[in-house]
């Protein structure tokens, strides 16, 4: 559209004439009334720990024979092969070269469980199907450990765990809310380059919409 109309006039988005309406009132005030639809180029992920040790264990799990309880204060989590770059197209899933990133040591602190992320991660869409497979998106979680009743020991020692973001799948959607569930009932390894993996309970949600009125 243009400053050509008169008074009175009404013209429309030339791209989408359901979308945005230009308009001069007879005072020659110039306004844009309509919906404009805007899309998120990246994807959500969310990590809770909403439980420790199984079910009635009182956040405790035993391995060989010695109860671990767990440093809720201490818990913490890594995304690794996040992407961070990306076309604003909707059917491009992700770049030929994609820069991948990991993150800094994401908070997930708590007094007691449910142990949450405190920020979300964010990452661009990405897809690691075939000749890929070897960059998919994971987390790592981290929960110290102590070994209760056993002489000598009064510190807590981390343990590592593999979180798969997309369990069943093998993309990261834009626009998308990944929200990640897990109980943690057994040890994870001592050794972070060879993680315990655990198959966690999420949801993959539309992320959500808001109608947001302005002027």
């Amino acid at each position: 559209t243009n400053d050509t109309s008169v008074a009175g006039d009404t013209s429309t988005d030339i791209d989408n004439d359901d979308i945005v309406t230009y308009t001069i009132d007879n005072n020659g005030t110039k306004s844009f009334t309509g919906v404009v639809p805007l899309y998120r180029t990246a994807a959500k992920i969310t990590l809770s720990v909403n439980r420790f040790g199984k079910e009635g264990s009182n956040d405790t799990v035993v391995a060989k024979g010695i109860p671990y309880t767990p440093n809720y204060g201490g818990v913490y989590a890594v995304l690794h092969n996040g992407v961070s770059n990306s076309v604003i197209a909707p059917d491009v899933v992700n770049q030929v070269s994609p820069n991948y990133f990991e993150t800094n040591d994401f908070s997930m602190a708590s007094t007691a469980a449910p142990c949450k992320l405190r920020v979300p991660f964010y990452s661009y869409a990405s897809d690691w199907s075939g000749e890929n497979s070897g960059n998919g998106v994971y987390i790592t979680l981290v929960v110290p450990w102590r070994a209760e009743d056993v002489e000598g020991v009064n510190s807590y020692t981390p343990y590592y765990y593999k979180v798969p973001v997309n369990f069943d799948g093998d993309k990261l959607e834009r626009n998308t809310h990944y929200k990640i569930d897990l109980s943690v009932s057994i040890l994870g390894t001592l050794n972070p380059d060879s993680t315990v993996i655990i198959e966690p309970s999420y949801t993959i949600l539309n992320w959500s919409e808001d109608t947001i009125e302005t002027s």
